[in-house]
């Protein structure tokens, strides 16, 4: 009978300590898991910066191209009104003269 309490005292040791060694074993797997998880969080939001960032740099570089386009768009512009200014001018100046030489 002895014999017997120290096998079933040792079972329950046994026991004990594989249910220990799950406990630890849970607590190393869950503290990688988290770790992971950080790890591709930071991976994640480190992505996420950088296409931030680039779209940002999209955007702004699109920006000046609209910006020059307008520019050019607008000198293109100018320089047609004054062409067409200085022709009426020349023109106004023409029917001037004409109109002179005739009272003359």
């Amino acid at each position: 009978i002895a014999e017997d309490q120290l096998c079933l005292e040792f079972n329950g040791e046994k026991q004990k300590l594989f249910q220990k060694v799950r406990e630890l074993c849970y607590s190393v797997n869950e503290g990688r898991f988290q770790a992971l998880r950080r790890q591709l969080d930071i991976q994640h939001n480190n992505e996420l910066t950088q296409l931030e960032n680039e779209l940002r740099d999209d955007v702004e570089n699109y920006e000046k191209h609209l910006l020059q386009e307008a520019e050019t768009r607008l000198e293109t512009a100018k320089q047609q009104v004054k062409e067409t200014c200085e022709r009426r001018k020349a023109e106004i100046e023409k029917e001037i003269a004409a109109e002179y030489s005739e009272q003359n």
